[in-house]
């Protein structure tokens, strides 16, 4: 068991440390850079971390409090492609959209005792997926956050600036 509550403990502080390694990532770009897609098709950083707060905000974060608050809820799909369509803003500061992930984040750990066995092992059912615990939710969250810091890594290599780790 204590091997769990380590994992876990893990979890939570690569959930924590994403927020700040994002907001470094994104300190390097300069402004006209941070809203130009590196090729044609694909999201700028801005829109990346957009993304990455909705997807906190809308998916991630609701689905746990729910599961938290509820016996087996029923969770609903979130369509990431359709939300950015429908409220993306280009002008929106890069430190809110940041500051939101931040805030969404710390909310999720107020409400999830690191040491509440039971809270990590509720369940709730999603339309694609099934039924997920809720440690399954926050390993999706940190697993997709990381996917995407790395992705801005390659794309800042590709225009010169140092990866998130050398600064």
């Amino acid at each position: 068991m204590e091997e769990l509550w380590a994992y876990r403990q893990r979890l939570l502080e690569r959930h924590t440390a994403q927020v700040g390694e994002l907001r470094r990532q994104l300190g390097g770009w300069a402004e006209d850079r941070l809203r130009t897609a590196p090729r044609h098709g694909e999201w700028s950083a801005h829109q990346v971390a957009a993304h990455l707060r909705d997807a906190e905000i809308q998916a991630y974060v609701p689905r746990v409090h729910r599961m938290l608050a509820e016996a087996e809820p029923w969770l609903a799909d979130f369509d990431a492609e359709a939300f950015m369509a429908g409220h993306y803003d280009p002008t929106e500061p890069i430190e809110q959209i940041v500051a939101d992930i931040e805030q969404a984040r710390m909310g999720l750990r107020r409400g999830l005792a690191f040491d509440d066995g039971r809270a990590w092992s509720r369940t709730g059912r999603h339309p694609a997926l099934g039924s997920r615990t809720v440690q399954t939710w926050i390993e999706r969250a940190v697993v997709h956050f990381d996917e995407h810091l790395h992705g801005l890594d390659s794309a800042a290599a590709a225009r010169g600036l140092e990866p998130r780790g050398k600064r």
